[in-house]
Formats: structure tokens, sequence, C-alpha cells
């Protein structure tokens, strides 16, 4: 009974202390689940309402709705690919950290003869709980919100019926998909934590070994570079999998700007009759596209934050002012970021060419070098709106039980 009791503790212990990352794999599955259903939906009520009113309208072909539909047809089969994509990849690093926290409290649980599978349970809950109601939000959002909004706005102009929308079948089975590769994840990263004995568990996870990089063979270029460059370096190539995770996630987070973008500002030039109805579908996949941006860039920094509390806290110790802690903790983030959107940049654009290839409308030739510049600043302005937002926690860190002694 007792051991029940302080079963119970813990597990509300631990949802309280992963409350922040249990948000945002909520909102990862909330935005991008909102936007998969609502345009898997759109394109299908579209038809529906096509094929009605020519019905009722002998000798009436809708060539502008049907080449409208087409198009949303194809967005509905790249963006999904884009929005699971960044929400499987980000979901995955809080999930890995969410474990790596409470490893000391994991190896407790086994010392006191608590199964794996009881361990793996309170994560499963945890994980379950942010991702069910996540898909759920964002398939009642997509199908009840953005849905009719949309359509709305098309049917207006072209006098299309009201008419039942289909059942989200596309963005359900994209929910299932997610929520039960997320669950896989976890039992996965739960069972490969607790591998070691109980004793190695109670301890702390030791940092990634560090290593000389390829650019310090470069002795000339090496000398003259400030130590505070070197080190930014050496931890960005140290964690591998955060700098592809952050790569890659920032890179397709980018893309989906771009795609957006560029989407609106082609057609208002080849075709601006198609303009009205396009700019609202554009508006959408840019405004979740950007919060999916910020959410990527908050998450991995958060995580930066929390695992190297020890070392901001040794440098503040060391005398190091704010703003150099600031640049120490955040430059490495930029970086990982900017390389991302200039990756993104181009990967954007290359599936802006396969969409208008399969478009009856609009051109990639179309596209001007203002695309990529508003791209890239709506890419960086997230960046610093979600540093921004991290800065108060950066220099919150308690130095007292950072700097406690690792046994």
């Amino acid at each position: 009974m007792n051991s029940n009791k302080t079963y119970n503790k813990i597990l509300f212990r631990s949802i309280k202390k992963n409350l922040l990352h249990m948000i945002i794999i909520f909102l990862l599955c909330f935005i991008s689940i909102a936007i998969v259903s609502s345009i898997g939906v759109l394109a299908p009520k579209l038809w529906l309402g096509i094929e009605a009113l020519e019905a009722n309208t002998p000798g009436l072909y809708l060539a502008y709705p049907r080449n409208l539909a087409s198009g949303i047809d194809t967005i509905s089969f790249i963006f999904p690919l884009f929005f699971t994509s960044v929400t499987i990849l980000v979901a995955s690093v809080s999930l890995t950290r969410l474990i790596d926290i409470e490893r000391s409290e994991n190896g407790c649980l086994v010392s006191l003869g608590k199964s794996k599978f009881s361990i793996v349970g309170k994560y499963i809950l945890i994980v379950a709980i942010s991702s069910i109601l996540g898909v759920i939000f964002g398939l009642i959002i997509g199908f009840f919100a953005i849905t009719p909004l949309l359509f709305s706005i098309i049917s207006e102009e072209f006098r299309l019926p009201d008419i039942s929308a289909p059942f989200p079948y596309f963005g359900l089975i994209v929910s299932i998909i997610v929520v039960v590769f997320l669950l896989t994840l976890t039992v996965l990263l739960v069972y490969r934590s607790l591998l070691g004995k109980p004793a190695t568990l109670l301890r702390s996870k030791p940092p990634i070994k560090g290593g000389k990089i390829m650019l310090e063979n470069l002795g000339i270029v090496w000398r003259i570079l400030p130590f505070r460059y070197k080190s930014t370096l050496r931890n960005i190539l140290r964690y591998r999998l955060r700098f592809f995770l952050t790569v890659f996630s920032v890179l397709f987070s980018s893309a989906l700007v771009f795609c957006a973008v560029a989407l609106s500002f082609v057609l208002a030039l080849s075709n601006p009759d198609l303009t009205t109805f396009i700019r609202p579908i554009s508006a959408v996949l840019a405004i979740a596209a950007v919060m999916l941006n910020v959410l990527v860039i908050y998450n991995l920094t958060n995580i930066n934050i929390e695992e190297r509390s020890r070392e901001i806290a040794t440098l503040k110790v060391l005398g190091y002012r704010n703003i150099e802690v600031t640049g120490y903790c955040f430059r490495e983030i930029f970086i990982l970021s900017v390389f991302g959107i200039l990756i993104g940049l181009p990967m954007g654009y290359g599936f802006m060419v396969l969409i208008f290839d399969r478009l009856t409308f609009g051109g990639i030739e179309f596209l001007n070098w203002y695309n990529w510049i508003i791209t890239a600043t709506i890419a960086l302005a997230s960046l610093g709106l979600t540093l921004a937002l991290l800065y108060k926690k950066l220099h919150k860190v308690d130095l007292t039980s950072s700097l406690k002694a690792i046994d």
C-alpha cells in the first residue's frame, strides 16, 4: 500500500515537473493535426460543393474552383509530411530529455523493487495525455473551425452550396500514426535508460565526452579564433544528435514558411483571380509554420539551458557578465538555426517546384527575390522572439543547486 502511495506521489510530481515538456508535445500535436485535418477535409468538401452546383445548373463548368480544389489536393499531401516530420522530431527531443532528467528517480524505483513495466507505464501515461489531447483538439479545431472558415471564403465568391464536410479520415489516420509512434518511442527510450544497474542509474548521467574537431587541424585558423567560438564549435559537434535534430527541425519549419509565403505571392502575380481564395489558406499555413518554428527553437533552447545549468552557474561564479553568458549559450542555437534556415529555403523552393508542376495554375517563374528575404526575416524574427522569451530563464539558474557535487 505504501509502495503504491509512493509511486503515485512520484507520478504526480513527475507530471508537475515535466509540465512544460507535456505542453510542448501537446502544442506540436495540436498544430500539426489541426492543419493536416483541415486541409485534408477542405479539398473533398470543395469537390462536393462544385459537383453539387454543376449538377443543379446544366452546362455549368466551374474552371477556377476546379483548379483551386486541384491545388489544395496537392497541398494536402505535401504539407502534412512537413508538419508531422517536425512534430515527431521535436517531440523525440522532448521525450529524451523528459526521461533523462528522471534517471536517478527511476534508479530509485528499480532499487525499491518496482518493475520496469510500471516505470514505463508512468511515461506512457504522460506522453499519452499530451499527445492524445493534442490530436483530439487538433481534429476538433481543424474540422469545426479552420475548414468552415476557409470554405466560407471560397464558397462566397463561387456561390457553392454549404454542404456537410466529409469525416476527416486522413487527419485521424495521421493522428493515430503520430500517437503510436510517440508511445512506441517512449517505451524504447525508457527501457534503454533502465538497462544499467540500479547503482549506476542513481548517479547522474555523465556528459558526452568531448574531442578534437576537424577545424582544429587548421592550426592558423584555430589559433586566431576566440575561446568562446572554439567552445561553441566543440559543443555543436559534440552533441551530434542535437545538431541534426535542431538543423532538420528548423529546416522543415523554414521550408514550410517559404512554401506558404511563395504560394501567396506567386499566385498574386500569375493568377490574380485566385489570390483572394489562396491567400487565406497560405496565411493559415504560414501562421502554423511560424508557431511550429517558435516551438522548435524554444524547446531545443530550453533543453540546452536545462542540461547546461551547471556550466552556466560556473560561468557566473567565474565573473562572466549576463551578456557574455547569453552569447555563450544562445550562440550555438543561433548558428544551428541559421544553418537550418539556409538549407530550408532551397528545400522549400524545391517543394514549390513540385507543387507547381502538379497545379494547373501559377508557376515557379513568378517567384521573386523578396520571397526569400521575407521567409528568412520571418524565420529569424521567430528565432529572436524565442531567445528573448528564454533570456529570463537563462539568468534565473540557481547557482547553489547547479553547482552541487555530482557523486
